[in-house]
């Protein structure tokens, strides 16, 4: 079975699939999401910030270090963006297309399934991959991770005229 950290207990030296496909899975989100912001953008339904949360545990920590580990995934995730080429075997663009046939896929092929009865969104219009695909760098390009809790400096703040990008970790 799985308990809750101790504080001694010793963090693993790798952060794991699961965390790996959650951030990409949210730069593929923020890849949607630009796609469409040049419709939505004089909306009211329009939300320039993208933010990931991640609860790790409740000790800072672990929190810290998971902050490390993630940034040199992130830092890895976004140079192999930049340096592969989409169809290359062992390309970091296949990862992306596994990650969003297993996540995406039915879901935004099939969007209006999804929404409740009577619900009208304009904007939740049906994509593919292939057309996601030429956005994936920039979703991942200028993405924030952050510790917020007692031990450090770092503050959430939103303002309309700044959209942020952010990864969020903390405890409680």
């Amino acid at each position: 079975g799985t308990r809750a950290a101790k504080s001694l207990d010793s963090f693993p030296n790798n952060i794991p699939d699961s965390l790996k496909q959650s951030v990409m899975c949210f730069i593929l989100g923020i890849a949607v999401r630009e796609l469409r912001q040049p419709q939505m953008v004089t909306s009211n339904l329009y939300q320039p910030h993208n933010t990931m949360l991640i609860h790790i545990s409740r000790f800072t920590r672990w929190q810290s270090k998971t902050e490390r580990l993630l940034k040199s995934y992130y830092l890895d995730l976004v140079s192999k963006l930049m340096m592969d080429k989409p169809k290359a075997p062992g390309s970091v663009y296949l990862q992306f297309e596994k990650v969003w046939r297993k996540y995406y896929y039915h879901i935004v092929l099939n969007i209006r399934e999804y929404l409740p009865k009577g619900y009208e969104d304009e904007f939740m219009t049906p994509t593919s991959f292939n057309t996601v695909l030429p956005g994936l760098i920039d979703a991942a390009k200028g993405v924030d991770i952050l510790t917020l809790n007692s031990q450090t400096n770092d503050k959430l703040e939103y303002k309309k005229d700044n959209p942020k990008k952010v990864i969020a970790i903390g405890g409680n």
